[in-house]
């Protein structure tokens, strides 16, 4: 399953695959301690400018990503990404996480939509409408 996300700046593209087929790939640092599913994710990113393109890996939901086409949400120079009950926003010219939030919610958030200038996250129990986060730094 592959997720493709595009701008006037970069293209993003976001697929499961094995730990076995990323051995010289770079593993997305920063992330919370938390039970990670088996699979990886491989975001990759194209500067549509320069051609310049960045590829990393992260660990999967446990419970999530099952529908790559609405768990990542494309801004001007920066995506977020929903893993479970975590929000991360990660750089398009770095792949580096910018920002980092837990979300309180019971159970997981499989699915991210822009919403004015909010977001709804679609929950395995929950819809929750929430504020961009902050640009302050990473913490939750």
């Amino acid at each position: 399953m592959i997720g493709k996300y595009e701008n006037g700046f970069y293209r993003v593209t976001i697929c499961k695959c094995c730990k076995i087929d990323l051995m010289n790939i770079p593993f997305v640092t920063g992330l919370p301690d938390i039970q990670w599913g088996e699979q990886l994710l491989l975001l990759k990113v194209i500067n549509k400018r320069t051609g310049y393109q960045l590829t990393k890996y992260c660990p999967t939901s446990l419970y999530g990503n099952n529908d790559l086409e609405h768990t990542l949400v494309l801004k001007q120079d920066s995506f977020l990404l929903v893993l479970d009950d975590v929000w991360v926003e990660f750089d398009c010219q770095t792949l580096n996480i910018i920002h980092l939030k837990k979300v309180d919610i019971f159970g997981t958030i499989f699915a991210i939509y822009p919403y004015h200038d909010d977001y709804i996250m679609y929950g395995e129990l929950s819809i929750l409408r929430v504020n961009p986060i902050p640009r302050c730094g990473l913490g939750s």
